[in-house]
């Protein structure tokens, strides 16, 4: 007797493969035979005895309505099998004696079929949903059948990509049946990433693909279409428009449902019959050629501003008043459009407010104005969804009162392009599938690779109930890799795994490393775990050569090509890491000399590579193993106080104090700035404990760094405060949505929001704190403002979209970065006269410059590099290689260094400035956005704009502290002249979190302003 497997109710019987021999048959029976893996997993399979060979003639038996793509597929398939001569005969001939016959097509295509069908007891696909499709090999009559059938064309198709799997290649054909149907309606791909858009040729390779995985929809959205957002008014010219129609052709051929998404939310007027004309105009264009299902996405645009005039007249303002217009344009667009083309999809479209669950007037008005049978496309709760559950689901469409199409955000990568996103689907509670209309995967703009993560949604989709996310994803790589480079391409997909969905990163390599770990901790089994693991990083060293010569992929070999790179490179660095670790344990002191050396270049370099592969593994694990093993940095130098604050005029000492462990003897001296004097300023000091008391006295209003340096000294600035004493500290934040800086005084505990341009997103103080600017990034212009009245005096403009400024250490030059110009420009600060702009890097945001002004580092964000500009000569230097997204940029009190965020990743780059020569970075857990220095040049705070804590690193050994928890969308840090409080903008909350940077402890917000992106101190108090 055969036995019946429901794969629906049995998937733990299934946890390797679907190949897994059927429990043993009696004695009798002949053997059953290992079936080889299907994926999407089948929902019903029932496995029998024997298998069928495949001889080289094989009788195809079609009808008049035989899916010809399917025909092409079961064609190719057993030709690859052995079948050299495929017969064909049509329905109602009768088919000559053969020793295989293979019946193929539904009961629409094929009467013959289900005659087969019933000879086997197999049962008609009749009652499955589109898709769904039976395959029945065996014996009947003593002669070898195969018969596919689908409920519809689909299903004939995918049974046929069902056998292709059984044989593969193999010249066996196992008896078998199986009975198979598809969990979502809609299963597919949006192209909707920002960033380099595929090829025309790419998108045709994607489309076989997704029919060959049974995936069924694609939504053809991508940012790089003019025709589709910034010019979706006027026609296709004729050459784009027969592309278009290969794409819909080629589609359909892989039974793919082609969506056309049309967004016109950046120009649209609502109320305006010439759009609707427009609108319905563009449709019909598309409709010529064969599209029949279209959408509309009003996603990410703003609904508080109009396009027109005559929409606020006709539907006034607000969230109510967006959904009743964006209801009105669809409503009567669809209306006209539909009355006349028959055979069309429902309509779809992407709301505004498409990420949440909150019930607002937006969404009421679309559930009680739009009509009740367009899709909403919804992305689950937050832009990327870690879960998807059933009741999320049901919520949204209660809240939207439309039906729910989701659109997932995985495994696209246009947010963090540094990393790759190879993981498997996960995180979606099974009753999703079925609850939601369909489900659309966003991918990378790395397409080939994108094909491993929407693999294992597709089988998700397909059977949601057997679906195991770890099964999947080493048969999504055997899929893309082929028999001889599997082993290769799984070491490099785990080593780029983790995602929002799942945290988990390099799952063997963490194992090893952890094994070797507690090995050494142990003391046993070293041997053993150091040379497992090195073998691993012997393997990651040899995956790019192995790859480039097995994968027969090339695309996917190109645009992948810098992180397999970088993950040989920390196959030989992990390598080295073991060795170091070892030598410590030997007490080979020479030895660790050398390898830390080595580790110190290999770090230096795989820093310069933005791609980040394994991150929070491989990188911790090379960083924590030079921490452990670091040299003596040099002698410490302290000073008691640690701050200083006088009167102009007035004269304090303090103790400055070198400590080593060892007996040394150095010269050490003070750079003194202007404003301060000190005496003595140099002489010599013997450790272990030397003292000196050093007399210093205010001259100039403001905060001046005494800096103590010397060789073989650990530099430490001393920050001297020179004031009056009167008046308050102020704080001053740049609140990006609410077109203000709030200007909180520190010592009342009071704010004034203070209105500016619109969206600042950068604040900056001058040296006396009396004046302030603010970079005003949707206004295209600068504020300054009073900081004492708290009024804005004067509005210069400038470049577009300014992003960072700078203030000189004298005061008069604010240096402004244009974001979208890709320029930087200065404004002399006594008459605003703006300079002519200088060309720097892709995306310029935040700058620093070094205390003697002569040097503006700025962050280029899209180039991942630091443009370094001479400001004696207003000319830019070479641009210096960092980390992925640099954002952020502070300069040490020294001057000797500046460190960069790289917010694409979590790591912090120093740039020797004496160079321009890059350093190991330091690395913080989570992402490093914001930076804020210790006076004293000793502690960096780094902050993440996705994250709630803010994190101290020393900058001397690298180390980090404790986090420090202040609240969602910690943006960027500010510390007090002393540093003994750090300020932390937190975004989502709209406040300014303080910090006691003694305790790392945080005391209670301070309101601001809207989206607080920015925070700037005054250096002393302000009147």
């Amino acid at each position: 007797m055969d036995s019946f497997i429901n794969f629906r109710r049995t998937a733990a019987a299934l946890l390797l493969t679907l190949g897994l021999a059927a429990p043993m048959a009696p004695a009798s029976a002949a053997p059953r035979q290992p079936v080889p893996e299907v994926w999407p997993t089948p929902q019903r399979i029932t496995v029998g005895h024997g298998e069928l060979p495949v001889p080289q003639r094989v009788v195809e038996v079609v009808g008049p309505g035989t899916d010809p793509s399917a025909r092409r597929v079961v064609e190719a398939a057993l030709k690859a099998a052995g079948a050299d001569r495929i017969t064909t005969v049509h329905t109602g001939d009768r088919p000559g004696p053969a020793a295989l016959t293979v019946h193929l097509g539904g009961p629409g295509e094929n009467s013959a079929t289900a005659r087969v069908l019933e000879q086997l007891h197999a049962g008609s696909p009749k009652g499955l949903p589109s898709g769904g499709y039976v395959l029945a090999s065996g014996r009947s009559h003593g002669r070898a059948v195969l018969a596919l059938s689908g409920a519809d064309p689909t299903g004939t198709f995918y049974a046929a990509q069902t056998l292709r799997q059984l044989l593969a290649g193999q010249r066996e054909l196992p008896t078998l049946t199986i009975r198979d149907w598809p969990t979502a309606a809609l299963r597919g791909v949006i192209e909707g990433f920002y960033g380099t858009p595929w090829t025309h040729a790419e998108r045709l390779a994607q489309l076989d693909f997704y029919g060959r995985t049974k995936q069924n929809v694609y939504v053809y959205s991508p940012k790089d279409d003019d025709y589709l957002r910034a010019r979706w008014r006027d026609e296709y010219p004729a050459a784009q428009l027969a592309l278009l129609k290969q794409l819909v052709d080629r589609a359909a051929a892989d039974h793919i449902r082609f969506t056309y998404a049309l967004s016109p939310g950046l120009s649209v007027c609502y109320s305006s019959a010439a759009d609707v004309d427009a609108l319905t105009a563009k449709f019909d264009s598309l409709y010529a050629i064969g599209v029949r299902s279209f959408a509309i996405p009003l996603d990410d645009i703003s609904y508080t501003k109009w396009n027109c005039p005559a929409d606020e007249e006709e539907f006034g303002t607000g969230g109510a008043a967006a959904g009743a217009a964006q209801a009105h344009l669809l409503n009567t667009v669809w209306k006209r459009f539909s009355a006349s083309h028959p055979d069309l999809e429902p309509l779809e479209m992407v709301p505004t407010e498409y990420s949440d669950l909150a019930d607002t007037p937006y969404k009421k008005a679309l559930r009680e104005q739009l009509d009740a049978a367009v899709v909403v496309e919804w992305t689950g709760v937050g832009v990327i969804a870690p879960t998807l559950t059933t009741d999320q689901l049901k919520q949204a469409r209660e809240v939207y009162g439309h039906p729910i199409l989701v659109w997932d955000n995985y495994p696209v990568n246009d947010y963090v392009t540094s990393r790759l996103l190879l993981g498997p689907y996960t995180g979606r509670e099974p009753g999703v599938a079925a609850q939601a209309t369909g489900v659309t995967a966003n991918p990378m703009v790395q397409g080939e690779a994108s094909r491993i993560a929407l693999f294992t949604s597709a089988a998700y989709l397909w059977n949601p109930d057997a679906y195991d996310p770890h099964r999947a994803f080493l048969a999504s790589v055997r899929d893309l890799a082929g028999p001889k480079a599997a082993k290769w391409l799984r070491i490099f997909a785990e080593n780029n795994y983790s995602s929002q969905l799942d945290a988990t990163e390099s799952p063997t390599l963490t194992h090893l490393i952890a094994a070797f770990r507690e090995a050494l901790r142990q003391n046993s089994g070293v041997d053993r775990a150091a040379a497992r693991l090195k073998s691993y990083f012997s393997d990651m060293a040899a995956t790019p050569a192995q790859l480039r010569a097995h994968l027969d992929n090339p695309g996917f070999l190109d645009e992948t090509s810098p992180w397999l790179d970088k993950l040989g490179a920390y196959g030989g660095a992990g390598g080295t890491a073991v060795d170091l670790l070892l030598a410590h344990r030997a007490g080979d002191t020479a030895a660790v000399s050398k390898y830390w050396a080595e580790l110190q270049a290999d770090r230096k370099e795989l820093d310069a590579v933005p791609q980040q592969v394994s991150p929070g593994v491989m990188d911790q694990f090379l960083y924590t193993t030079m921490l452990e093993n670091a040299p003596d940095p040099g002698v410490d130098a302290t000073f008691s106080p640690a701050s200083l604050s006088l009167k102009p005029g007035a004269s304090a000492t303090v103790t400055l104090d070198f400590s080593d462990a060892q007996t040394k003897t150095v010269s050490w001296k003070l750079d003194v700035p202007p404003g301060v004097t000190a005496t003595p300023s140099q002489g010599t000091a013997t450790t272990p404990d030397s003292k000196v008391t050093v007399t210093l006295t205010g001259k100039t209003e403001g905060v001046h760094s005494v800096v103590a340096e010397g060789t073989g000294i650990l530099d430490r600035a001393l920050p001297v405060q020179v004031t009056d004493g009167t008046g308050t500290t102020r704080a001053l934040t740049a609140n990006f949505s609410g077109a203000s800086v709030s200007s909180l005084d520190l010592g009342a505990g009071t704010t004034k929001n203070i209105t500016v341009g619109d969206n600042p997103g950068e604040v900056v103080v001058s040296a006396d704190g009396r004046t302030a600017y603010a970079a005003n990034q949707g206004s295209n212009t600068v504020s300054v403002i009073d900081v004492p009245s708290g009024t804005v005096t004067a509005t210069v403009a400038v470049g577009k979209v300014p992003a960072g400024l700078s203030l000189t250490p004298d005061g008069t030059t604010l240096w402004v970065a244009n974001y979208s110009d890709g320029t930087v420009q200065s404004i002399d600060t006594a008459t605003l006269r703006t300079g002519t702009p200088v060309p720097v890097g892709d995306g310029p945001e935040n700058m620093a410059i070094t205390p003697d002004g002569r040097t503006l580092y700025v962050a280029d964000i899209h180039d991942n590099t630091v443009t370094p500009v001479d400001l004696t000569t207003a000319t830019a230097g070479k641009a210096i290689p960092v980390g992925p997204s640099p954002f952020n940029v502070v300069a040490a009190p020294d001057g000797r260094t500046v460190y960069v965020s790289n917010s694409g990743g979590s790591t912090v780059t120093p740039i020797d400035t004496a160079t321009n020569e890059t350093e190991p970075t330091f690395l913080v857990t989570g992402q490093a956005y914001g930076l804020g220095l210790s006076p004293d040049g000793r502690t960096l705070w780094v902050s993440p704009s996705n994250g709630d804590t803010i994190t101290p690193v020393n900058t001397v050994t690298g180390a980090s502290g404790t986090p420090v928890k202040v609240g969602r969308s910690a943006f960027d840090v500010a510390l007090d002249w002393n540093g003994r409080t750090a300020y932390v903008t937190t975004a989502d909350g709209n406040v300014l979190v303080p910090v006691d940077t003694a305790t790392n402890t945080t005391r209670p917000p301070l309101a601001t302003g809207a989206y607080p992106l920015a925070v700037a101190l005054t250096p002393v108090p302000v009147n």
